[in-house]
């Protein structure tokens, strides 16, 4: 996906993500929701990767 299209979803999206509206949805049904940037995705999923390859090669699967 371009670069200007994930920018602007994502901008679109951390502004939905602030209405009062769509927060009190969300917490009536016991959740939460927050924006979290695609870096900060990216980093998030490095980490797991990381700290999960051990358990996952344990089990005889394969981390990709």
């Amino acid at each position: 996906m371009p670069a200007p299209a994930i920018a602007r979803l994502s901008a679109l999206t951390k502004r939905v993500l602030a209405m009062p509206e769509l927060i009190k949805a969300y917490e009536d049904l016991g959740a939460s929701a927050w924006w979290t940037s695609m870096e900060d995705i990216a980093s998030y999923r490095t980490a797991q990767k990381e700290r999960l390859a051990p358990l996952i090669r344990a089990s005889g699967a394969q981390v990709d």
